[in-house]
């Protein structure tokens, strides 16, 4: 299931690009950063950070979701909000997490995320604890009480 929700998504990437017509390295390097991480997001919030991030360009991260909270379920209005998070060791004994928040919005992600679990085991839906590899913009920090403050992304 993990593998099959990346590959969708690289998918879609893919033929986003390709429909776009021939582009160049340097065409596509204005339009999506590859080097933007959760880490090197995370890192851009704590002040005085060297870390420079272009909000005008895409961003592709991966992670895993941890968390889904559904802001409008009707289908046509349908928005969804993923808790993505991605970690690293630090040292043998610690270990580092980074987080980002992203939103969804449309009926075209009703399928793609569900509401209620799919019953099938093969499904290609993302749910909590998927590893996905997402396509977004950042949207801005936002604040979370008792836990700090994250990016934002609106996810394409």
């Amino acid at each position: 299931m993990r593998r099959s929700t990346f590959f969708l998504l690289f998918l879609s990437l893919f033929f986003a690009v390709r429909s776009a017509g021939a582009l160049t390295k340097t065409d596509f390097d204005s339009v999506v950063d590859f080097s933007v991480t959760l880490r090197e997001l995370s890192y851009a919030l704590k002040a005085g950070s060297s870390v420079k991030i272009n909000p005008e360009k895409f961003i592709v991260l991966y992670g895993t979701v941890t968390s889904i909270s559904f802001l409008n379920r009707k289908k046509d209005t349908y928005k969804v909000r993923l808790e993505l998070v991605s970690g690293e060791w630090i040292g043998l004994e610690d270990v580092k997490s980074y987080r980002a928040y992203v939103d969804f919005e449309g009926p075209d992600y009703y399928r793609i995320i569900p509401a209620r679990r799919p019953r099938t085991s093969g499904s290609k839906a993302v749910v909590k604890d998927s590893r996905v590899l997402i396509i977004a913009k950042i949207v801005k920090p936002i604040e979370i009480p008792l836990s700090g403050k994250y990016w934002l992304l609106k996810g394409v």
